[in-house]
């Protein structure tokens, strides 16, 4: 049996660089979630309380606000500042549910534990019938998936094994990588923009990590949801300096710079 290597987060660092300047110049997070929609930072949080979002979307925080009903997200737009994102579970996309589509809101989020089935081009292309807006979806682990959601007009894929499965996906390292590598091969989408997004993290270093591997964003409820506190806003601050940090040993003033400055070691 030949087996493909897989390397996680846990199997790399990332090497430091020589910085001829004195560290602690200007860094920036910013990014696009989805292409035309730049957020201040890449640093998602899914939640459905309203207080939790505002704090945490005060500190630059992108919001995927999980409703419950209409008046939820009415509430949401009236009070959570910047970007915001729907989340809907796919199995709640029934005709009844396309109604969301009429609120004020950017982009929506379709949730789903395994993200490489028919279904998604069905809603997507329902969606892009009634209105033209971004679509975020995913959970998937390769690069058979991507292609399938991107084909399918999903403008940003989330990469993760969020299935119940204990045995069943691939180490997200070698996912992000295999995934950037081949939608950016894929003649069939040479003038589709798309937009990567690292699935739940559970380190600051990890976010790092899943930056310098090419994710445009990254979802970090694995680090706020650890900390048992209303203070979510100074979760966020101590994360961000967290990369900050990172993102100056790396000489490095942006995401997009700390990917193309960015070596790896694997341990």
């Amino acid at each position: 049996m030949d087996l493909e290597k897989g390397i996680t987060y846990n199997d790399v660092m990332v090497k430091p660089k020589y910085d001829g300047d004195e560290m602690g110049s200007e860094i920036s997070l910013s990014a696009e979630i989805t292409p035309g929609i730049e957020v201040e930072t890449g640093l998602v949080v899914e939640t459905g309380d309203v207080e939790k979002a505002i704090k945490i979307a005060s500190e630059g925080g992108s919001i995927i606000y999980e409703y419950n009903t209409i008046q939820d997200i009415e509430l949401a737009v009236d009070k959570i500042p910047g970007i915001l994102g729907l989340k809907v579970e796919i199995s709640d996309w029934e005709s009844s549910r396309y109604d969301i589509l009429d609120q004020d809101i950017d982009f929506v989020y379709l949730d789903c534990e395994y993200g490489y089935i028919d279904k998604y081009s069905k809603i997507s292309n329902r969606i892009k019938d009634i209105r033209d807006i971004p679509i975020i979806a995913g959970n998937i682990t390769t690069p058979e998936a991507a292609l399938h959601l991107v084909k399918n007009g999903v403008t940003s894929i989330e990469i993760s094994s969020q299935n119940r499965s204990s045995c069943i996906g691939v180490p997200r390292v070698t996912a992000i990588k295999n995934i950037r590598d081949r939608l950016k091969s894929a003649t069939v989408i040479d003038n589709t923009e798309y937009r990567l997004i690292a699935g739940d993290v559970t380190k600051s270093g990890d976010i790092t990590k899943s930056f310098c591997l090419g994710t445009d964003a990254v979802v970090i409820n694995g680090i706020i949801d650890k900390f048992d506190t209303p203070s979510n806003d100074e979760i966020l601050r101590q994360i961000k300096r967290d990369v900050f940090y990172d993102f100056e040993l790396i000489n490095s003033n942006n995401i997009s710079e700390a990917r193309e400055n960015s070596e790896f070691i694997q341990i």
